[in-house]
């Protein structure tokens, strides 16, 4: 079965997640996305934006386990796109990445624990300091919103 590279910046980030789910993910390799800005509502997403970098892992599944994983209703709405991501090593690799439409309403996050469990995978994934410290900031303004 061929495998696809994808690029994940949410939870799915995380390979231990997807095994969870039932799929066979490849090892987790950190890159970047760059000219991609980080959102957060209930879920992460992306927008195009130049100068920003949006960080995760690229991880191979089967179109059919991506197929599976976005049929989740709450990632339903994500449409899949093709990128070229940076690894640590600054080799480019084509990945597909799922975001939400252009159009579509992202509304605040409520609360942080979305942002918190994210946080902690990246940790766990060894994602760089600087990308943390974004992390960081956006929990304390969604504490802070309350």
């Amino acid at each position: 079965m061929n495998k696809i590279t994808a690029f994940f910046y949410g939870w799915f980030m995380d390979p231990a997640l997807l095994k969870d789910k039932g799929l066979s993910p490849s090892d987790a390799i950190v890159a970047k996305l760059p000219s991609y800005k980080f959102i957060l509502g209930q879920r992460a997403s992306m927008i195009a934006c130049s100068g920003e970098e949006t960080w995760g892992t690229l991880i191979e599944l089967s179109q059919q386990e991506l197929d599976q994983l976005y049929s989740e209703p709450s990632v339903k709405d994500y449409a899949p796109i093709d990128v070229i991501c940076e690894d640590t090593k600054g080799q480019q690799i084509r990945a597909k990445t799922y975001i939400l439409p252009d159009d579509y309403k992202i509304d605040p996050p409520k609360n942080s624990n979305y942002a918190r469990t994210l946080y902690d995978i990246c940790r766990k994934l060894e994602l760089p300091k600087k990308y943390m410290t974004t992390l960081t900031s956006l929990i304390n303004q969604i504490d802070s919103s309350k």
